[in-house]
């Protein structure tokens, strides 16, 4: 299983491995859908802000998806992706399929 988000005019695809990595973090995909794209870039920049201010290795050791699918270099990259998406012109909301 994974998250499809719609953000802008780009579709973003992970794998719900990292869910416990998003919701820690106040960044759980699922959460977003319907919300106004800019709320959702602001959401995804106080989840960075919490997450950069972690030690990378502790993260990735408690985090890492042991069968090797999603990590948390991989998730971070994921939410900036969305982000920067959100930062679009169109569409004003986000979806979210699960």
């Amino acid at each position: 299983m994974s998250f499809d988000v719609q953000a802008g005019l780009d579709w973003h695809n992970y794998t719900s491995n990292m869910h416990r990595f998003f919701r820690d973090f106040d960044a759980y995909p699922p959460d977003w859908d319907g919300m106004d794209r800019y709320e959702v870039a602001e959401r995804i920049d106080a989840a960075l802000t919490m997450i950069e201010s972690n030690d990378l290795g502790a993260l990735k050791a408690e985090y890492d998806a042991p069968n090797g699918w999603g990590s948390v270099e991989t998730a971070i990259g994921f939410l900036r992706s969305v982000r920067d998406s959100c930062r679009q012109v169109v569409p004003k909301r986000v979806r979210v399929l699960s």
